[in-house]
């Protein structure tokens, strides 16, 4: 279930700004699916981690959160 809804979030930011990568859209979707807690950085795992995330490797996991970090320090706000 958790590919059906990563898919459509994906394809929804795509829609709304097709300006980053298919990489970029993939993390931000995971991210809404990975449930939310602290974050252990040597496994990728949250608290509440979904059984979705936990089934992606840790590496992809690791991927999808150095995506997000990078992707947060480098976005322009809103309001600017």
């Amino acid at each position: 279930m958790a590919a059906y809804y990563r898919d459509i979030i994906e394809e929804g930011l795509r829609q709304y700004d097709n300006s980053y990568s298919n990489e970029t859209y993939e993390t931000l979707a995971w991210v809404g699916l990975r449930e939310e807690g602290g974050v252990d950085y040597s496994t990728g795992l949250t608290n509440n981690s979904t059984s979705a995330w936990e089934n992606l490797s840790q590496e992809k996991r690791l991927n999808h959160l150095n995506n997000l970090v990078s992707f947060e320090n480098n976005v322009t706000s809103c309001s600017e």
